[in-house]
């Protein structure tokens, strides 16, 4: 599976496993997507906290404050959570059944 190849270099080992052997069963696709939403609620939480950290006080200022301590460092956070969620994302796609209709 080339797209599982793709992914494996930003989705945890562990968890790439765990996907592929999901996959090769059509009938684990439900335990799937709430592998993946577990992930994208994280996301969702982590962007939460960090907008609550690091947005200016003033709602009409757009600039995050980017001089406290950390903002970098969750936002590298952020950014490897939604790759990882958008792997699985594909992941999970990749291992529907496919139907003839919808076939290129």
């Amino acid at each position: 599976m080339k797209a599982i190849a793709d992914v494996s270099k930003m989705v945890p080992p562990e968890l790439l496993w765990k996907q592929e052997q999901l996959a090769s069963n059509p009938w684990h696709v439900r335990t799937m997507l709430a592998n993946l939403e577990s992930h994208a609620d994280a996301l969702r939480d982590a962007v939460v906290h960090f907008i609550n950290q690091f947005a200016p006080g003033n709602p009409e200022e757009f600039e995050m404050e980017t001089h406290r301590a950390g903002y970098f460092e969750a936002y590298a956070g952020i950014t490897e959570k939604a790759t990882a969620v958008l792997n699985l994302f594909e992941l999970v796609l990749v291992s529907l059944p496919h139907h003839p209709d919808y076939d290129a």
